[in-house]
């Protein structure tokens, strides 16, 4: 008798363990979002291109949310980073304020600088609400 159930507990934990990886994983579509509301942020300029003399030449906006260089100069480059979809004309100042809400692409990278850089990324990100902060 024992040993019959120590045969069944042995089947049990082997069938336990073999369904325990075959958890199927939802995967993220290039559509798929965070949703962002109410966040602290600020706007900047990231060079996108430099012309034959290698001065700067094209710019394109970007907004920060690193709540740790909201008051500085700097902008780390990290995954705190949106690349606007749909920012208007209004906030392009760098160094605005700004609160924010929208969509943040977690599968969507959007190149911030021109092919030849490759060296700032920031999510695709489209805004539902944005003001100014005093």
């Amino acid at each position: 008798m024992k040993a019959t159930i120590l045969r069944i507990s042995f089947i049990f934990l082997f069938l336990s363990l073999m369904g325990a990886g075959c958890e199927k994983k939802e995967e993220l579509s290039t559509n798929d979002y965070l949703l962002i509301k109410d966040v602290n942020a600020k706007v900047f300029k990231s060079l996108k291109s430099v012309d034959e003399n290698n001065q700067p030449k094209d710019y394109d906006w970007a907004i920060s949310t690193n709540q740790n260089y909201l008051d500085s100069t700097q902008i780390l480059i990290d995954d705190n980073i949106l690349a606007p979809l749909n920012l208007a004309d209004e906030f392009k100042v760098s160094g605005l304020k700004i609160v924010v809400s929208g969509k943040k692409f977690v599968k969507r990278n959007q190149v911030l600088t021109s092919p030849n850089f490759k060296s700032r990324f920031g999510f695709a990100f489209e805004i539902t609400e944005i003001k100014k902060l005093n």
